[in-house]
């Protein structure tokens, strides 16, 4: 049950670090990352590039949501809950690459 809870501990640490970061550096950098759009005008490169931001938050957001309640649920019954901030890694980086994948489609981060 402590090495549950240890593994759980630091699989938690991971999952709220590496999404805070890709959170982060989404916000900062992808939409700032269209090229060729003049400022107040329309451009299909930056509504991407924003659009990118919302999957990569929603990636994250739900990876934390996911891993919380299932950790939280399974603590309740006593299982082991090492397994549900795996799950929430796995659901944020999902969202993250998929993110840099819109903002790369969109001509960005080159």
């Amino acid at each position: 049950m402590i090495a549950d809870l240890v593994v759980a501990t630091v699989l938690w640490g991971l999952l709220v670090l590496a999404g805070g970061l890709a959170m982060f550096f989404a916000v900062m950098y992808f939409s700032a990352s269209a090229p060729g759009c003049a400022a107040g005008s329309p451009c299909a490169a930056r509504e991407q590039a924003e659009f990118a931001v919302v999957v990569l938050s929603a990636g994250v957001l739900g990876g934390w949501a996911v891993a919380g309640v299932g950790s939280v649920a399974c603590a309740v019954v006593r299982r082991s809950v090492w397994y549900w901030p795996l799950l929430g890694i796995l659901i944020a980086s999902a969202g993250t690459w998929w993110g840099f994948r819109l903002v790369i489609d969109a001509g960005g981060l080159r």
